[in-house]
């Protein structure tokens, strides 16, 4: 399909790409960045949104609506708010972790490339969001709507 890519009876282009970049590794002969390039990238490209994906990891609630029950292991209480692991999000935002990290490690770098982890950060933004509006509003939270 292409000139750069050799000529195989069976011909699978991502397969080629990856074996490029990862087994022969020279993706490098593009341009390399250090192996934070990433990290810097995300916080600039989420903007806001990486400090309330932090948030996110943790669930914040007021102490008075502790009487519900929750799994999530309880890690600090202070000030009246109590943060709690956040399991369920965790379950959905390690593999997104995992992945920019091993993106991470390949020499030659670009945005494109972890685009699609954006929206889980996004949604632990949102969960991060959705605790400090708990702690904020405590009457959300007694009736339920959180």
């Amino acid at each position: 399909s292409s000139p750069m890519l050799p000529p195989l009876p069976f011909l699978w282009a991502e397969g080629v790409v990856l074996f490029y970049n990862t087994i022969e590794n020279k993706s490098a002969n593009w341009g390399t960045s250090p192996f934070y390039w990433y990290l810097i990238a995300l916080v600039k490209g989420l903007l806001g949104c990486f400090v309330f994906a932090l948030l996110g990891v943790f669930k914040l609630r007021p102490s008075a609506a502790t009487a519900t029950a929750t799994t999530s292991p309880k890690i600090l209480s202070l000030f009246g708010v109590e943060l709690y692991l956040n399991t369920w999000l965790l379950e959905y935002l390690l593999p997104a972790v995992v992945f920019v990290a091993l993106y991470s490690l390949l020499p030659h770098k670009e945005l494109r490339f972890i685009l699609p982890a954006f929206p889980i950060f996004n949604v632990a933004a949102a969960e991060g969001l959705a605790g400090i509006w708990s702690v904020l509003s405590p009457s959300a939270e007694t009736k339920g709507k959180n």
